[in-house]
């Protein structure tokens, strides 16, 4: 009987540790997809092949940006961007993007956010 108890103890422990650590690797080291309007850029320039997004969360200054990927369908490039709460290793939340569209033309850059919602064209004149 008390085996079985100490066995029960030793997997409820084990269990309890790896959904903790599944818990903070995304709340501090990967990170969530945030709303697609929630991001502000501050500058975002198309030379060369190349575009480079500058900006920051702005909404709350508990999250910093974590990293992103991105996917090119015909002439529109989709951004998902993916923030965590402050920590050691993700300091802040302003964010540096560059991306080489490898010859492929864009004329048209949208954040996106896990429902695939858009926001508006980042290219689009104000």
């Amino acid at each position: 009987m008390k085996k079985r108890i100490m066995a029960f103890l030793v997997v409820a422990a084990i269990a309890f540790w790896a959904a903790f650590g599944c818990a903070c690797t995304k709340l501090f080291i990967y990170g969530s997809v945030v709303q697609a309007n929630s991001v502000y850029v501050d500058t975002i320039s198309y030379k060369n092949g190349k575009i480079n997004i500058k900006g920051d969360y702005g909404l709350n200054s508990a999250w910093a940006f974590s990293g992103y990927k991105y996917r090119i369908r015909g002439d529109k490039l989709y951004i998902k961007m993916r923030w965590v709460y402050v920590n050691l290793f993700h300091e802040t939340d302003k964010f540096d993007i560059n991306i080489d569209l490898n010859g492929q033309k864009v004329t048209e850059v949208y954040f996106e956010d896990e429902n695939n919602n858009i926001s508006k064209n980042l290219l689009q004149k104000k």
